[in-house]
């Protein structure tokens, strides 16, 4: 991966260590961005009739630059503004980007959406273009990477000692803040009046940032490279992203699949459509559409979606597409859609993966069992049952009557559930007691009615 020109209006990109240690991902950002001619902010000055113009090429800013810059920020972020009011020269005023039709506002808003759709993605590899039963080939070009990684540290680390002498002489201090402001360093853009204060807590940074780390070469391809990730985000920031190149092993059978017309059916827009619909669930997918649509609305970027599907099998329909009748079902494919592919897989590649899952799709025909779960009903069958007579034989049932009858059966039935605890000494003498009570008197009883009197 070398470095391309960039659009007019930008700046060259050799100029640029953010750049450098990722040519491909700052022509990418370029052709997104477009064009920086004509793209200017206003600094309206207190006690100054006419606001000051600064223009986009004049901030020393490529496109992958304005795109870190916005990391974190809504509105104008920090690092720009910095950048617009020490290019108008002036410590502090009120920053318009949204004057006229050249304004800066449209693109810090889309730079702001590529940063945050770059902070959820991760780089690819051989591994990601192979079918998902396959043994990983990675293919990754590692020693080119490191080369980008050692060159961004070692040009930190000659910005690093510039500061350092500028600090200890007392001069240079400006040009010296302006060259570690390249790597992305927070308040590193010099302001008026306070440029020595910032250089002294710069220089704390860029010793953090510099100190030489001792550690051994992971064997493992993906260890290896998460580590170099990892020496680039220690020269850039922790949200950094840079792309290794690699080799697809199964480069011929993914230009076959791309190349088969029957892949996508009788609908030439499945892929546009499977993508507006699945951006409403995927959140990565929703990062990577909207700086997408933004891009063509300014005319400089459009969605350009391209199917594959591995391992190819010539006249295989595509998984995203809904079954045909009678038609085979695919198992063990792994489905791509491409944004902006290469015509040719084979050579170095180099890309974003957005976003990843698995389907498992059904059989046609599936023997199953239902079982239910359920809650028992709370009501139960009645264990007693009061039969009641008229109090009166031959006269008809009253609601008072009925309701005197329940009240002496409750009473009843407080009297009869008395527990042993209840009744004190009484309890000792009974079940023993027992007098039996004649209403007519036929017979020998007790009535001990009298006694209450």
């Amino acid at each position: 991966v070398t470095a391309t020109p960039n659009p007019a209006g930008w700046s060259d990109p050799a100029s640029s260590p953010r750049a450098l240690a990722d040519p491909a991902l700052d022509a990418w950002a370029g052709r997104l961005l477009g064009p920086g001619t004509d793209i200017s902010a206003h600094v309206i000055v207190e006690g100054e009739t006419a606001p000051r113009v600064v223009h986009l090429k004049d901030l020393g800013l490529t496109p992958i630059d304005l795109v870190w810059a916005t990391e974190g920020a809504d509105g104008v972020p920090r690092e720009i503004s910095a950048r617009i009011l020490h290019t108008a020269g002036v410590a502090s005023g009120t920053i318009d980007v949204s004057r006229g039709s050249g304004g800066l506002g449209d693109l810090i808003e889309l730079a702001t959406r590529l940063q945050r759709f770059l902070a959820g993605a991760r780089p690819m590899d051989g591994a990601d273009l192979m079918a998902p039963h396959a043994a990983p080939a990675r293919g990754l070009d590692l020693v080119e990477f490191e080369t980008r990684v050692k060159a961004a540290e070692q040009a930190l680390l000659a910005a690093h000692n510039a500061l350092k002498q500028a600090v200890a002489s007392g001069t240079g201090i400006p040009d010296a803040t302006m060259r570690v402001a390249k790597f992305g360093l927070p308040g590193a853009i010099p302001a008026a009046g306070a440029e020595t204060a910032q250089a002294r807590a710069l220089l704390i940074e860029t010793t953090r940032r510099t100190a030489p780390v001792t550690a051994t070469t992971p064997t493992d391809d993906d260890a290896h490279r998460g580590a170099l990730v990892t020496r680039l985000r220690t020269v850039f920031g922790s949200g950094f992203v840079a792309l290794p190149t690699f080799t697809a092993t199964n480069a011929t059978d993914v230009e076959t699949s791309i190349a088969d017309a029957a892949l996508g059916g009788d609908d030439a827009l499945a892929a546009y459509t499977w993508m507006q619909r699945m951006e409403r669930v995927r959140v990565p997918l929703a990062r990577f559409a909207r700086p997408m649509r933004e891009a063509e609305v300014l005319g400089s970027g459009h969605v350009k979606l391209t199917l594959a599907q591995v391992p190819h099998v010539a006249g295989q329909r595509w998984v995203g597409l809904e079954l045909a009748p009678n038609g085979a079902l695919v198992d063990g494919a792994a489905s791509l859609v491409l944004q902006d592919a290469p015509k040719k897989f084979s050579g170095k590649l180099c890309g974003l993966l957005i976003d990843e899952w698995t389907e498992l799709v059904p059989r046609r025909n599936e023997t199953t069992g239902i079982a239910f779960q359920y809650n028992p009903p709370d009501s139960a069958a009645p264990q007693a049952i009061l039969l009641a007579v008229p109090p009166v034989i031959g006269e008809p049932w009253t609601v008072g009557s009925l309701n005197r009858v329940l009240l002496e059966t409750l009473d009843m039935l407080r009297i009869r559930a008395v527990d042993p605890e209840s009744l004190g000494d009484v309890g000792h003498y009974l079940p023993a007691t027992y007098l039996a009570f004649n209403a007519n008197g036929d017979a020998v009883s007790t009535d001990l009615n009298p006694l209450a009197l």
